[in-house]
């Protein structure tokens, strides 16, 4: 089965594709200055909710990219029908192969940072698209207890994967950079999240109960969801982390 579409059907009721509200992006929004000359791109942007969300909210523009297929149809989708003349663009793109030659005051990258092989090295790639003294803004995962190894296997990632929280501040400012604002995800916001997706497969189930891919896709959120609320509920966080670049 192709993982992609595992994603799309498990997120095809989620605007926001992390554990993270609209109102905590509103408040980042505020606190790092967004307005109508803030360009602002967004890599792994998912259904593009947030660049929505932002030029509702504050007027900037920019650019979305996502390696799925599934995932960016549906935002080209949502973009027409709810922002038509909206200056957002949107690509079907790879984060580790995307090139422009644009330097962008905000550089984004929430909840995939395996494209660059984590939180370190998505900031570092993030600020490759970033003007002097902008702003990489950056959702990762952080431990808040030690995970079990049945856990760890599940996820596929090994202790080292993630940090604990200063863990992630002391890495995001090397390099010169300054820490803005850090916005942690709260219980209610993850298990909205990760429930969601559940009940993302049950529209599947009920409306096409003759999917082929419904068996597979079915055994494997039985195990996320079993994972989540065995161990992940209580010992996974995460957080959006602001910087600010020098100049």
């Amino acid at each position: 089965m192709d993982q992609w579409r595992y994603f799309e059907v498990t997120h095809a009721r989620h605007g926001i594709m992390n554990p993270i509200s609209a109102a905590r992006l509103f408040e980042v929004g505020d606190v790092i200055g967004l307005d109508p000359t803030t360009r602002v791109l967004d890599i792994a942007c998912g259904h593009a909710e947030m660049l929505m969300l932002w030029h509702e909210r504050f007027g900037c523009t920019g650019v979305g990219i996502d390696a799925s297929p599934y995932h960016i149809g549906r935002a080209w989708e949502r973009k027409a029908a709810r922002l038509p003349d909206a200056d957002l663009d949107l690509l079907h793109a790879d984060g580790q192969e995307f090139a422009t030659n644009e330097r962008f005051d905000v550089v984004a990258c929430l909840g995939a940072t395996w494209i660059w092989d984590g939180f370190a090295g998505t900031l570092s790639a993030l600020a490759a698209f970033a003007k002097p003294g902008g702003i990489v803004l950056c959702g990762e995962p952080y431990w808040i207890a030690e995970p079990t190894a049945d856990y760890l296997r599940h996820e596929d990632v090994t202790r080292a994967t993630f940090h604990e929280l200063d863990g992630c501040r002391k890495i995001g400012v090397e390099d010169g950079r300054e820490l803005i604002w850090m916005a942690g995800s709260t219980t209610e916001e993850w298990d909205r999240y990760e429930l969601l997706q559940a009940a993302g497969l049950d529209d599947l189930a009920r409306t096409r109960p003759d999917d082929p891919d419904l068996p597979a896709l079915r055994e494997r959120r039985r195990a996320a969801d079993a994972a989540y609320l065995s161990c992940g509920r209580r010992c996974l966080g995460f957080a959006v982390w602001a910087f600010r670049l020098p100049r």
